[in-house]
């Protein structure tokens, strides 16, 4: 783990904060912090251009040359986050040959499930109209992972053509489920606690009906995966997600799914999405190698 890594792990700790059924959180004020952090410039020979898509807020980050196209989509447990958080990531794999769509899907509470996974598909669709679908890759991280995964699915259900691969970064896949690590590793996850799951039942679900817990365009985990694009599971083995990935990534075997399961030692949720951290570069290298394996 890098100075840095601990750093960052350890002031992320120190606010964290366990949801207290029934009592809802300032999720604006949180957004409003969020966003109160001005984007870095783009790095030399990359261009940023806001366009609204399927009544989206998006951000496209493109430069010459580049073949692929990732469309992005950002975590924070469905009810805060923005495309700003996805920003570093995408300045990242621009200059590995890929450009970006950033997508600002509707948040819950206001807007409840189905609305920011038909927010992604959405944008998903409008791609397929500029792209050939083996040219683009759905990319999330935890809650955006779980998002990246449902507009696979999404697609399936309605015979739309794939993307050529997804990448999820520690995605949340079931709220029903009793996974070991959503207890074990309460204790050495900085960001996400033992109600997280109760979070997005009451926050962005809003129901504890079994057909929506079991839809799987809201819980991957419950997916028709046979026949689908390759995906790429990265995650760290000391936080609450673990067992999402390693579950999931049964379901995706049983399907004979092409699929990578990629697990770090003790490091933060999400820190693959950080390129400032050493530990994310190497994370992110590995997936540009699959993302290009798959996109033609």
């Amino acid at each position: 783990m890098s100075l840095l890594h601990g750093l960052i792990y350890y002031m992320i700790k120190r606010g964290k904060q366990e949801y207290i059924s029934g009592q809802i959180p300032d999720y604006e004020a949180r957004r409003r912090q969020e966003r109160s952090i001005p984007d870095r410039r783009p790095p030399k020979g990359v261009s940023v251009e806001n366009k609204l898509i399927s009544g989206c807020d998006t951000k496209w980050i493109c430069m010459e040359g580049n073949t692929g196209i990732i469309l992005m989509i950002h975590g924070g447990g469905f009810v805060t986050g923005y495309d700003g958080q996805m920003l570093e990531a995408a300045y990242y794999l621009v200059k590995k040959g890929f450009d970006a769509v950033l997508v600002n899907y509707r948040l819950a509470p206001e807007n409840p499930f189905p609305i920011g996974a038909e927010d992604c598909f959405s944008v998903y669709l409008e791609l397929l109209k500029q792209y050939s679908h083996n040219k683009i890759v759905v990319f999330g991280g935890s809650a955006g992972g779980n998002l990246a995964l449902s507009t696979a699915l999404q697609a399936k259900s309605k015979a739309i053509p794939l993307p050529a691969c997804v990448v999820a970064v520690a995605p949340t896949v079931a709220y029903d489920q009793d996974f070991p690590s959503h207890k074990e590793n309460v204790g050495t996850d900085c960001m996400l606690g033992e109600s997280f799951d109760l979070e997005i039942r009451e926050m962005y679900l809003q129901s504890e009906q079994e057909d929506v817990l079991h839809n799987p365009f809201a819980a991957p985990y419950y997916g028709d995966w046979e026949n689908m694009m390759p995906v790429y599971l990265s995650f760290s083995d000391s936080e609450v997600l673990r067992d999402d990935s390693i579950y999931l990534a049964d379901k995706l075997k049983e399907a004979n799914v092409p699929y990578v399961l990629n697990v770090y030692h003790k490091k933060m949720h999400t820190f693959q999405l950080v390129p400032v951290l050493p530990e994310a570069k190497e994370a992110l290298s590995d997936m540009v190698q699959f993302m290009k394996k798959y996109t033609k």
